[in-house]
């Protein structure tokens, strides 16, 4: 089971993982 989100962010055109921008806790 993954409960982990998926999600895109689209930032130039490009898929960006938002993780990279999300602060680690």
């Amino acid at each position: 089971q993954q409960n982990q989100l998926h999600f895109e962010i689209r930032r130039n055109g490009k898929p960006v993982d938002p993780m990279r921008f999300l602060p680690k806790k």
